[in-house]
């Protein structure tokens, strides 16, 4: 059975497969932070005043529990690009 996180990463990416490693975790990872913000109940998930949806250190963070190759600090900034 497919994760939710790769099955969204699929969903929102197509043809997954054929980007990089570090392209398919950067998917991953955003991936991830969608379903988290969704499944979060402490304010809108994609409201106006949450505008700063994915900070470095959210993806930093993600990307660590998708088990990224590059997950130092400028990996962050790379994988938001």
């Amino acid at each position: 059975m497919r994760s939710p996180v790769r099955t969204l990463a699929r969903a929102l990416v197509p043809d997954l497969g054929n980007l990089s490693r570090d392209q398919r975790d950067a998917v991953n990872a955003l991936a991830q932070r969608v379903l988290l913000r969704l499944q979060q109940t402490e304010f809108e998930p994609f409201d106006e005043e949450g505008k700063t949806f994915l900070s470095d250190g959210w993806m930093q963070r993600r990307l660590r529990d998708v088990g990224a190759r590059c997950k130092g600090p400028t990996a962050p900034a790379k994988a938001i690009r």
